[in-house]
């Protein structure tokens, strides 16, 4: 199964026995409303690819089986080739010789589109960019939905590096108020958003060369309750979450890639989000025969970007017969726009041949002890582990070691070893 925009429930569903992976997802639509973005009480099992893969996060799979697959279990690589996002792009194009008098799909082009657009409730509409000659075209656009609702913004394809377009997106219902203005060619890392209030205006300016091509999707969302004092309650995050699911006798348990940047040289897009989350609970991740979690960073780039958070939770599971048990290898490791934080709760480790956790800290650039990598690690219980070690490397880390067990493992050089900066 392959889904470009992902909005689907998908439950009691076996996928066995493919070439590739047995559920591949390019972008999560993680507005939607009802139920969306599930799968449950399914089995993904020798799959000569991965279990499930995806390049954004935003799935809920709870009850399922993932077993036996020849890549990773689960497999979070947020990169898109350029023919890849250039193909998903096109299909929010329509075939000039298509007759659309009759279709549901109704996208609002800009600059050509009217300026003043009411969103009903539990509707999407998707934004289009056009090309536009030499002469410059500044334009705003209103947007607005009920009171008691805000408006979520998805980026699916951003404007092409080359293109001299932008657009200014104010989170207030006009520009004459104090506000946050996020531009879609800088601010990247912000989207999927949600606005603060009813109303959003959209500053387009084409400037001397648009391109266009670029993708919006805007749609409504309950208001977020607001009960933290002075702090506005934001939106879902991109949040991969795991529930009572078996992982067993894939190559790795849990794979997941981070990056530096958002575009390359090559036009490949990493698909860099400003927070987002893996969690698991209650999960047992067994007889993979590396790394039960790697977490990597495939590349170093020199290249200052907005800053990343990563947190990686996993509670109440079982973490036993692996190659390895939890490791975290960065490339970017002098250079980092990627702020990790780990919290392990309440699991068990046992009998993992090689290592129980091994994680090395990237340096961030915008680094300062306030904000910075952390770990939380409680009540867990490490036993009869072979070559053994609890290794925290790297960068400065904020670091809770709490109540936990180590019992008849077998060290490959000491038990706890705490190295780099000061944790």
């Amino acid at each position: 199964l392959q889904v470009d925009f992902s909005r689907h429930a998908l439950e009691n569903v076996r996928v066995l026995d493919n070439e590739q992976d047995g559920l591949g997802i390019l972008y999560s639509d993680i507005y939607s409303t009802g139920v969306a973005n599930v799968v449950k009480n399914s089995v993904f099992n020798n799959n000569k690819g991965n279990g499930i893969s995806f390049k954004q996060l935003g799935l809920k799979i709870s009850g399922s089986n993932l077993e036996n697959n020849r890549m990773a279990g689960i497999y979070h690589n947020p990169t898109l080739t350029a023919s890849q996002q250039r193909e998903l792009a096109g299909w929010f194009k329509f075939p000039k010789d298509q007759n659309i008098q009759y279709s549901s799909y109704k996208p609002i082009y800009i600059p050509q589109h009217y300026t003043d657009i009411e969103l009903e409730t539990d509707e999407t509409k998707y934004f289009l960019t056009q090309r536009v000659g030499p002469d410059p075209i500044d334009r705003n656009f209103n947007v607005h939905c009920k009171p008691g609702y805000v408006i979520g913004i998805q980026l699916l394809n951003p404007i092409h590096n080359r293109s001299t377009e932008d657009i200014l997106i104010y989170d207030a219902p006009n520009t004459n108020m104090v506000a946050h203005v996020w531009s879609l060619k800088r601010d990247l890392v912000l989207f999927p958003t949600i606005s603060s209030s009813y109303g959003i205006v959209l500053q387009y300016h084409s400037g001397s060369n648009a391109l266009g091509g670029a993708v919006l999707a805007i749609s409504t969302q309950l208001a977020p309750v607001q009960n933290i004092k002075n702090r506005i309650v934001g939106g879902a995050v991109p949040t991969l979450t795991v529930t009572n699911t078996r992982i067993k006798g894939n190559r790795q348990g849990i794979k997941a890639s981070f990056y530096n940047r958002y575009l390359n040289e090559l036009g490949d897009h990493f698909l860099r989000k400003s927070n987002e989350s893996l969690q698991l609970f209650g999960c047992d991740i067994s007889y993979n025969t590396e790394e039960a979690v790697y977490v990597h960073s495939p590349f170093w780039d020199v290249h200052n970007s907005n800053l990343s958070e990563i947190t990686i939770m996993i509670n109440n599971s079982f973490i036993n017969d692996n190659g390895k048990g939890i490791s975290q290898f960065s490339r970017d490791q002098r250079s980092s726009n990627n702020l990790y934080h780990w919290i392990l709760q309440d699991n068990t480790i046992e009998r993992n041949k090689g290592g129980g956790f091994d994680v090395s800290l990237p340096y961030v650039w915008q680094y300062n002890e306030n904000f910075t990598h952390s770990l939380y690690i409680k009540n867990n219980t490490w036993r009869n582990n072979r070559n053994f070690r609890f290794v925290l490397d790297g960068h400065y880390a904020q670091l809770n070691l709490t109540y936990n067990v180590f019992e008849d493992n077998q060290c490959k050089s000491g038990l706890i070893s705490i190295r780099g900066m000061d944790e």
